[in-house]
């Protein structure tokens, strides 16, 4: 059976939601490969659909599935960096004779619409950072918003920008920089896909911190 055939299954089958309603979860929605839902505890559940190998009767995930795995054990290396989202294992279970993966990981919130301009900020950061983590690239970035004629320099970008050094302070700039410059060589050394970090992959944890999101994209 084709991997498009068991992704459909695995957000479709109302079973499956009915099941986990029964067990006090709320469904949230589907994405183009997974179902996520809210569970009791204030987690994110999200369950992939699979596909499996016949003859070796092993699960085989989809690219986007492995990038996303990827990010999971990233994560889960690095438990004490704020700006990675708290997951916990991966566990494979079986519904009618089909494989299905399944993750919990932390509840995350988007931005309020008054912070545009930090998400702005954080994509370019982004940009920058996948690059190089070199300190005079940092310092050439942060004049960039608070002195100079660029693009960049005007009062609201400038406040925007002061408002994220308030939140996160200049170590965590140094740490959120170096982290996304990380991941973009994991995402070299997977050779799944690239860093795909635009300012919707930025969110934020219920105690206010930045998190990133899903950084990978496979192309699939």
């Amino acid at each position: 059976m084709r991997a498009e055939e068991f992704l459909s299954e695995a957000y479709s089958d109302p079973s499956i939601t009915n099941i986990l309603k029964k067990k006090g979860y709320k469904k949230l929605g589907d994405g183009a490969d997974q179902t996520a839902y809210l569970a009791p505890d204030g987690m994110i559940l999200k369950i992939f659909g699979t596909d499996s190998n016949s003859k070796t009767g092993s699960i085989q995930l989809t690219n986007a599935q492995k990038t996303f795995k990827a990010f999971a054990d990233y994560c889960k290396q690095h438990p004490n960096n704020p700006f990675l989202p708290n997951f916990t294992d991966w566990n494979i279970f079986h519904y009618k004779d089909k494989p299905y993966l399944q993750i919990k990981m932390e509840r995350l919130f988007p931005f309020t619409k008054g912070a545009s301009g930090i998400n702005d900020i954080l994509e370019s950061l982004a940009e920058k950072a996948e690059i190089t983590n070199s300190p005079k690239e940092k310092e050439r970035f942060i004049n960039t918003y608070i002195q100079g004629d660029s693009w960049a320099h005007h009062e609201y970008m400038e406040g925007a920008f002061k408002k994220l050094i308030g939140l996160i302070g200049q170590d965590g700039f140094d740490l959120l920089w170096n982290t996304i410059y990380d991941l973009g060589k994991v995402a070299d050394k997977i050779g799944l896909g690239n860093l795909d970090l635009h300012g919707g992959n930025f969110m934020l944890g219920e105690d206010g911190q930045i998190v990133i999101s899903d950084p990978f994209y496979s192309g699939d």
